[in-house]
Parts: C-alpha cells; sequence; structure tokens
C-alpha cells in the first residue's frame, strides 16, 4: 500500500518497478505500468503515488510532480481517471 514511511497517508504506492538493463527499451515498463494503473482505476483508486529519480518517464502516463525531496528525486501522482 505504501513504500515510503514517512509519507503513509499516500496510497497506494507505485514501488519496486524494475527491468534488468538488457530487457530495456523494449516497453516492458510502459506495459507494467499501464496495467498497474487500470487496475488502481477498477479497484476505485483515485491514485496512485511513487518516488522515483526519471518523472519524465511517467509523465507519459499524466503523473504530476507531488513534492520534490532532492534536486534529481521527487514524489509523483498519477490520477487515475487519466488511464486509459
Amino acid at each position: 500500500m505504501n513504500d515510503d514511511p514517512e509519507r503513509p497517508h499516500l496510497t497506494p504506492w507505485l514501488a519496486a518497478l524494475y527491468v534488468a538493463p538488457r530487457y530495456r527499451g523494449r516497453g516492458h515498463a510502459t506495459r507494467l505500468s499501464k496495467r498497474l494503473l487500470q487496475e488502481a482505476a477498477r479497484l476505485n483508486c483515485p491514485a496512485v503515488y511513487l518516488a522515483t529519480h526519471i518523472p519524465d518517464f511517467y509523465k507519459r502516463f499524466g503523473a504530476e510532480l507531488h513534492e520534490d525531496l532532492a534536486e534529481d528525486f521527487c514524489v509523483m501522482r498519477i490520477a487515475t481517471s487519466a488511464v486509459a
């Protein structure tokens, strides 16, 4: 439900999405993210939160900055209503 003990109110949380380097560039992370967001929408979750150092990747899904944590690390929010 949450991957950040300092922000327990931000839930559900997209966490531990990792694609091994040799499999990158094939759309796996995009498909996994879309499927997770579809399931969150089906479960009536209004948004999903995540922490990342690659915000541009998640902006593809409508992610918006929720909180800057460091120069290259932030918390983002994705509204599930925007998920197709």
